[in-house]
This record gives C-alpha cells, structure tokens and sequence, in this order.
C-alpha cells in the first residue's frame, strides 16, 4: 500500500508541476506517469493482496484495504497537487 500512495504522491506532484509550471518534452510526462510511475505502483499488487487477504478468511480486511488504497490514493494525489499548485505561486512572487 505505500508503494502505490507514495506513487500517487509523485503523480499529484509532477503532473501538476508540467501542466501548471514549466512543461517537459511531449514525451516525457507519458513516460514518467505511465511508464515509471505505472510500473513502481501497480494494480495487480493492490489485485493480489486483496485476493490473499480473501483467501485468509478476511474478506472485511481486503474490502476495507482496497477501498482505502483507492480513497487515501486519491486524497493524496489532490493534496500533493494542491501543495504543488501553491509553491508555484508562492515561487512566481504571488504570494
């Protein structure tokens, strides 16, 4: 689960960093998001934990471990864009 909340973190970050700041290559952030972003953080991690924790017997634990991966993931994506969104203005002079 940290692996993939920590992914949600560099996708909130960068992706708000390259469509409100200064924009990489054309290539680059489909790379980044998908490529090495996608391939740290992976839904079949998420898929087999919940599945293993099913198989123990634990069907309550896996239901509430996906759906917290999923909302947590999301929260963090939103925070880390909104925190990314304010250094940007606070670092172009506008705050």
């Amino acid at each position: 689960m940290s692996v993939n909340l920590l992914g949600c973190l560099a996708i909130g970050l960068l992706l708000t960093l390259w469509t409100e700041g200064s924009p990489p290559a054309w290539w680059v952030r489909p790379l980044v998001a998908v490529g090495f972003v996608g391939g740290f953080t992976t839904f079949s991690a998420l898929a087999v934990e919940g599945v293993r924790l099913v198989d123990a017997g634990s069907p309550g634990v896996a239901m509430s471990y996906v759906v917290a991966s999923v909302v947590v993931g999301l929260l963090i994506v939103r925070a880390s864009s909104v925190a990314m969104r304010w250094w940007l203005f606070a670092n172009r002079g506008g705050a």
